[in-house]
């Protein structure tokens, strides 16, 4: 399985937020990586950095759609540093894409 390491911390904003943000970071964070399945996501921030939901979906929208439960999902993400309020946020993103997709969790 692929793994995807997305390194917040290397950047410093401390508010990542919006959507479009979230699909124009691709470049930055996912370009050359494989899209075909499911894969392991690696997500690294500072304790000071927050990252929205919206931010997250914009980002990862594609990737999410293939899982099928959040369990699935959270089995497959590992969080270094990443803050409680923006671990949060990732939950509300897997919750709102799998509901977008009708999933049934």
């Amino acid at each position: 399985m692929n793994l995807i390491t997305i390194d917040f911390s290397k950047y410093p904003s401390e508010l990542w937020s919006g959507r479009k943000n979230g699909i124009q970071a691709q470049k930055r964070f996912l370009e050359g990586q494989d899209n075909d399945g499911q894969c392991k996501i690696k997500l690294k921030a500072n304790e000071s950095q927050v990252i929205t939901s919206s931010f997250y979906l914009g980002l990862l929208e594609d990737r999410l759609l293939k899982y099928s439960s959040i369990n699935n999902v959270l089995n497959n993400v590992e969080f270094e540093g990443i803050n409680e309020e923006s671990q949060k946020e990732f939950l509300n993103a897997v919750k709102r894409n799998l509901f977008k997709s009708g999933s049934v969790f």
